[in-house]
Parts: structure tokens; sequence; C-alpha cells
């Protein structure tokens, strides 16, 4: 019986198509070339022929410069236990114990935790959604929203009210495409001298395209980290570390701090599978890869107008290709990362949560994510004009069949997509930092006790809370749960949504008298 290896076997085998992560997409990123056909040839351990992760002196270090100069770093480290230990050693290694670093609430939790073992302190940095008079709102439901950005006036409002910051942390691109002004944020941060830190695992593919927004270090970041299983064709774990050549000159030492870090937070028997793919990635990228994603990046410009004009409404920001005079297509830079595909369902009288549903049961077309207004498509290189055509079909039925309705089939939707600040009009609460700084040691063994959710109101949290996907937190240990808090909560179990920090079978949460951190 292998209950687990069964399971993945039927999957792959039920679904006709898929439109989420890793963007080998069922291996079919690799068969093209015939690459990984059988990948227990490539796992071997750490010899002489083959090289070490952790002191990389031939193949390795050769692949390693090799991503660099593609990703346009001053070095680059291959990760293996996915962009989360790269996060936990970029955090830890600019940032010292007790010190200050600014991010918004739109962070995955992986960042949260890494703040928690380096000791960090958070500053939270208001978020703003296009077109919304909420700028001054920092609740993170907002995070799930397409159109949410930082701004740099928000950055520039943190760095004068908190000089003795450390760093600035960066989600770019979120989990929906949105991106944030980073040259701007980046200029602003070398003028009080601090490092521009990116969490960019939704955007490895962003530097071979110029129809795409400008990459982290393009833009000026010191350092990102990027999961190739993403966007590219590679393993799930995948993942990239760059820090820039500005960086690397201006402060030799952080980079070797970044080494220790990822010694300690990454596996002392790397996946040499995994490697392979991170090199095969980033050789295909920059060959034929590039003339791919520019064939992607127009099926999905014909599929946004496709959908629109079928009565999903799309994101802020996106933009159809334009003919000149000679009646030839101009191809001009996106504000967003056109490629994530993100649709609001309630204008055809559905959720998002019952159209991922639709998709799956009825045409065997698995995406990515739904909340209780969207759905979330991942798209790569080694999805085809046939996978869109059968998205596009499945989605227009869809649309067909329900365009009489004017409101969500399940009001539970509705109020957890309003619940949870999903519409401009509702009213979100301020999340605050902590008092004291966050300290996972400390935290894990304090006491503490799980009590229903219904009756955590003024108890202080022990856990992180967070819908998953995009594992965007609702709370943090530390935090005072609040009413609303819990109403966002319920709403979006009711919805549908998986909540990580909630035990399922009592629907509790786990809590502690007081903050417990240094």
């Amino acid at each position: 019986m292998k209950p687990l290896y069964d399971a993945l076997r039927r999957y792959s085998s039920e679904a006709s198509v898929v439109f989420h992560m890793p963007g080998h997409k069922l291996g079919r990123g690799f068969t093209p070339r015939g690459v990984f056909e059988d990948p227990a040839l490539l796992d071997v351990t750490e010899l002489d022929v083959t090289d070490d992760l952790h002191n990389p002196r031939g193949p390795l270090l050769e692949a390693q410069e090799l991503a660099a100069r593609a990703f346009g770093a001053g070095r680059t480290w291959f990760l293996v236990n996915g962009s989360s230990c790269g996060i936990f050693a970029m955090i830890a290694a600019n940032c010292a114990a007790g010190q200050k670093i600014l991010l918004a609430r739109d962070f995955h939790y992986s960042a949260y935790n890494a703040m928690r073992f380096a000791r960090v302190k958070p500053v939270y940095m208001p978020i703003t959604i296009t077109g919304t008079d909420m700028a001054d709102a920092q609740h993170p439901a907002r995070a799930y929203m397409p159109d949410a950005v930082l701004t740099p006036d928000s950055v520039e409002r943190a760095l004068f009210e908190h000089p003795d910051a450390s760093a600035i942390y960066l989600t770019r691109p979120g989990y929906y495409g949105s991106v944030c002004d980073i040259e701007e944020i980046t200029r602003q941060a070398r003028r009080r001298g601090i490092p521009v830190l990116v969490d960019e695992a939704h955007g490895a593919h962003l530097i071979f395209s110029g129809r795409l927004p400008i990459c982290a270090l393009a833009g000026g970041a010191d350092c990102c980290v990027q999961s190739a299983h993403k966007t590219l064709p590679a393993f799930t774990q995948c993942a990239y570390a760059h820090m820039s050549d500005r960086a690397l000159s201006e402060n030799p030492a952080r980079a070797g701090r970044m080494a220790e870090a990822l010694r300690a937070f990454q596996t002392s028997s790397p996946s040499f599978i995994f490697t392979a793919a991170l090199d095969y990635a980033r050789e295909y990228m920059s060959g034929q890869g590039a003339g791919d994603l520019d064939r992607l990046i127009d099926c999905c410009e014909s599929f946004y107008a496709d959908m629109s004009a079928a009565g999903y409404g799309v994101p802020a920001g996106i933009g159809f290709p334009s003919h000149n005079g000679m009646n030839n297509i101009t191809k001009n830079r996106h504000g967003r990362d056109i490629t994530r595909l993100v649709l609001s369902t309630r204008p055809v009288g559905l959720s998002g949560t019952e159209t991922e549903r639709l998709l799956w049961f009825k045409y065997k077309i698995k995406i990515e994510m739904s909340d209780p207004e969207h759905i979330v498509m991942i798209t790569t290189v080694a999805d085809n004009d046939g996978d869109f055509n059968s998205l596009r079909t499945a989605l227009f039925e869809i649309a067909s069949k329900n365009k009489n309705r004017k409101t969500p089939m399940n009001q539970t939707v509705l109020a957890a997509a309003q619940a949870s600040g999903a519409r401009a009009e509702i009213s979100a609460p301020v999340f605050v930092e902590p008092d004291s700084t966050p300290d996972f040691i400390a935290e894990l063994h304090a006491a503490k006790w799980f009590v229903t959710l219904g009756a955590a109101e003024g108890r202080v949290a022990a856990d992180i809370v967070t819908p998953y996907p995009p594992g965007v937190p609702l709370i943090c240990p530390g935090e005072i749960i609040t009413l609303q808090m819990i109403r966002d909560i319920m709403s979006l179990q009711d919805g549908g949504i998986i909540i990580k920090g909630i035990r399922e079978e009592d629907n509790t949460i786990s809590v502690y008298d007081g903050w417990c951190g240094g």
C-alpha cells in the first residue's frame, strides 16, 4: 500500500491541464529536450567528480557563476530547500538581532519565521490598492487583492519615522502578479544607506523578457531570492539566491554571512537532482526559453482580452497589444506580471472557490488557487496553445451558464469576501508591530494552549494564522486577536478557504497570556 505515491500518480493521470506550480507542468517542461527522464541517474552524493554545494569548486561553482551572469547578479547560490531557506539567510545576513526591518504585511509567512529566528523587529508599512481610498489600512487581507502594492510614499514615510531601520524587505511580485516601483524604492534606500531585500519567489522569469516588469536586481535590489520551481522548468524546492554586484563591492562581508547562513539553513545532503534542474532552467531560459516566454506573453494577452469580453474582471494594469500606423503590433512592458492569470469571477455570478471546483470536477483543469472573488493561474513556458484553449473554453462555458446570476451562488462566500476587506468600502483594522522583538525559541517554549476561535478575542496569538495559499499571515505570534480577525477567519472558512494555524478538528487557535519576546 502506497497511499501518497498512488495519489500522486492518480492526479497526474487525471489532470488534463495544470495551471499551478511547479513550472515544469508535470514534466512537460523537460520533455522536449529529453532531460530528467530518469532522475535516479542524477541522484548521487558529494564526490570529487560531482562537487559540493556548500564548498563548490568544480561544476557546481561553474553552474552558479553561469546563473549569476544570466540573472544579472554579482553572486548566485543554488537553493535546494526552496526560497524559504534563502529568505532566512537573506534576513540573517543583513540584519543583526534587535534591529528593525521595514516591510509590508503582504509577506509570505516564511519571512516572519525568518525574523523570529534572527530576532529582527518588523515595522509594517501600509500597502495600497489601486483605485481605492484605503491607503492607510494595513489589513493583510488586501494582499489577496490583485491590485495591492507598496508605494514609494509609504516607504519614504517609514524611513523618516524609523531612521534606525537596518533594511527594507519587499515581496515582489505578489502572488497575484502586482509589482511595486522598485527603482524608486531602492533609490530611497540608497540615500539612507540600507539594503533592499526582495522575495522574488514568483519572479524568476522576469529578467528574460522586456515585456514584463523589471526584475529586482535590475531595479537596484541588493539581494533577492527566486523560486525557479514556480515559474521556470524546475522541480519543487529549486530556488536561487542572488546578491548584486554593487552590494558585493560595497560590503564584501555580506556575501560571507550569506554563505554561512545558507550552510546553516540548507540541508547538508543537497539533492543533485535539484541542483541539476537549476542548472538546466538557467541554460534553457538563456536560450530558447526567452522566445518561448515571448510566445507565452502573447497567449496571456489574448486570453485576458477574451476573458474580459466573456464578462470576467481583469486586474488593473493589464495592457493588450496595440497597432501602430503600419498595422504592426507594438509590444510594451506590462505594469504587472501578465503571465500570472487572475480573474474576478463575481461578474459572472460565481465565487472564486466555486469556479475552481467547477474547473476541476467538470473539466479536469487544476489551477493554482482561488479566493472568495478570484481564480489564480500560474503560466510558464511549459504551457502551450492547447492548454490555453482548454482553459478558455471551460471558462467561456462557465460564464455562459451563470451570466444571469447577479450574486455568487454561495452567499457565505460573498460574506467572506466582504468580511475579509475584499471590497473597497469595508473598513479594515490596522495591524501594529509587537512591542518586543520576535524570538522563536522563547515563543516555542512558552506556555500555551488552544482555545476555541469564538473565545479567542483579546488573547495573544501563539502561532501564525494564514490562508494557504497564498500564505500571507492574517495573525502573527504576539498579536492580540481582535473580533475582526475572528470574523475574517470564520468568513473565509465558510467560503472554503484553508487556514493554517487553526486546528481543524475542533476549530481552535493557539494562544498564550503575554508576549514572550526578548
